[in-house]
């Protein structure tokens, strides 16, 4: 027994204490005062608390009030008519009474889904539009007014064929409803998506029947899906004509998908590599290193210029450099790998020339200077600065004329500003 229910079989009760307590004044309605306390428990219980509440009532009004008390047989045959009565009127009050309580929360649950953010229109069996709510008018940019009384057809677009319309009416004839999109035209001639669903309602006798349609607009989201396909496209485009290894891995670094960069990169076929990892092609040394990078990528989003060696198919070791994204599925990693093999090459020859340079400006015998085009030294050897008596530090800030005394400024400078068309040898104090 539901709460409600309780409630409602406590009105008889206190309408038996105040009917004692007033026993002088109304002893010749004994029915009257019950009569009010099953109005009231019907409301608060509904069609079963009112049920209760009228058999209770009849107990004891039969057992308390009927004479002689307490007694199973009655004196009087009119307390059993008005009890048979009172049983009556109770039992079909009750039932009316759940019959509006329920339909009121019907209207309550309408009344709300009328106020939802999704258009909600009805139309009777000719197929005129008979109720909107506001939703569906601000979608359609017109007025209640300017919709009542017309078809929906109002805000049809021309971008469906005749028969589409002809289908969606046989669905609702047939099958007693319809769900799909189409594209509508609003008050103002703009175009937009929709998701309606229509379903069809008759009351009990069939006498009345009318269409119920709910429409949601959607061209937000075609919009977003056109941009996504639109994407996808680019990508698949950039995909298979990219000159640099593209590929697709999932979190254990397997590979998903490679393009046919990727597969020249690495001498093996896309069906090889599907077998293979990100991690597993790596040599033994870079193993934790690509393992740390995937790591940074699952926590960070990305990693950017991460350099590895690994071994083609036929065992050539390669340098490459990749960048790893985290995709928005957080499910899959994009790999994008150029073979630097020459470029690390020529980086590592480039050190060495710059050790063999840096070693030579230290130890040659001669003084070495390496001038600008206006005279102002770059860099010279450790012997120069020693020939001129200058600290390394000191002589950074000199030009050739604050040590050519043999020479003008002017004539220093033009010294060697000649020089880039022909080398010359000069003396000088």
């Amino acid at each position: 027994m539901k709460k409600n229910e309780l409630y409602a079989l406590s009105f008889p009760i206190i309408a038996l204490i105040l009917h004692k307590m007033a026993w002088p004044f109304v002893q010749p309605h004994i029915w009257f005062a019950y009569y009010f306390s099953l109005y009231f428990s019907a409301r608060i219980g509904g069609k079963r608390g009112g049920y209760y509440a009228t058999f209770l009532t009849a107990a004891l009004v039969y057992f308390f009030e009927m004479q002689p008390l307490f007694s199973l047989v009655k004196n009087n045959i009119g307390d059993y008519i008005s009890m048979i009565f009172f049983i009556f009127v109770g039992l079909a009050f009750s039932r009316l009474s759940g019959k509006l309580k329920d339909e009121v929360a019907e209207l309550e649950i309408v009344s709300a889904a009328f106020n939802s953010n999704n258009g909600i229109v009805i139309v009777d069996k000719k197929g005129k539009i008979v109720r909107i709510n506001q939703a569906y008018s601000d979608l359609a940019g017109y007025t209640e007014n300017e919709l009542i009384g017309h078809t929906p057809a109002i805000l049809k677009s021309d971008m469906h064929a005749k028969s589409f319309y002809t289908q969606i009416w046989t669905d609702l004839q047939n099958k007693n409803g319809w769900e799909g999109e189409l594209i509508n035209k609003k008050k103002n001639g703009e175009l937009f998506y929709t998701a309606l669903t229509i379903t069809k309602t008759e009351n009990k006798d069939q006498s009345s029947t009318y269409y119920i349609g709910v429409m949601k607009d959607i061209s937000k989201d075609k919009q977003l899906e056109k941009e996504v396909q639109e994407q996808k496209v680019l990508f698949e485009a950039m995909f298979k004509s990219s000159k640099d290894g593209i590929a697709l891995v999932g979190l254990q670094s397997n590979f998903l998908k490679v393009n046919e960069a990727y597969t020249e990169l690495t001498g093996y076929t896309q069906d090889e590599l599907l077998q293979k990892s990100c991690i597993g092609m790596s040599i033994p040394e870079d193993v934790e290193r690509t393992k740390n990078a995937i790591k940074i990528v699952i926590e960070k989003g990305f990693v950017e210029n991460f350099e590895k060696k690994c071994y083609t198919k036929t065992g050539v070791l390669f340098t490459v450099s990749m960048s790893f994204v985290m995709m928005p599925d957080h499910k899959s990693i994009l790999i994008t790998a150029k073979n630097i093999t020459q470029e690390v090459l020529l980086r590592d020859e480039l050190k060495k020339q710059r050790r063999e340079y840096k070693q030579l400006m230290k130890l040659a015998s001669d003084g070495i200077f390496i001038l600008n085009l206006d005279g102002k030294l770059i860099e010279c050897s450790q012997r120069a600065s020693t020939m001129l008596g200058y600290s390394m530090e000191e002589i950074k800030n000199l030009a050739v004329y604050d040590w050519d005394v043999a020479h003008t400024p002017e004539e220093a400078i033009q010294h060697v500003r000649n020089i880039p068309n022909e080398p010359i040898s000069f003396e000088t104090k």
